[in-house]
């Protein structure tokens, strides 16, 4: 017979799962973003990386905005 402890246990471990999930992808993102941070100065005169659209200048607002809000959706779909 199973017991609501037994549900319960379950429950926590799924949670434990996804907040250790969701730290480490927010460590690695945050990795990111310092590493571009300290990085811009050197990448703008790199041959490949000097192209991307951060470096050259040509991001769209309106990309931005679409990149933001497809996200946006996509968290909602997930949780």
């Amino acid at each position: 017979m199973v017991s609501h402890l037994d549900n319960t246990r379950t429950n926590v471990g799924i949670l434990n799962i996804f907040l250790c999930f969701l730290s480490t992808s927010l460590i690695v993102f945050a990795n990111y973003v310092i590493n571009k941070y300290l990085d811009a100065d050197y990448d703008k005169f790199h041959p490949e990386k000097k192209n991307r659209p951060v470096f050259s200048k040509n991001l769209k607002t309106k990309y931005i905005i679409l990149n933001i809000f497809f996200s946006y959706i996509r968290f909602k779909l997930l949780y």
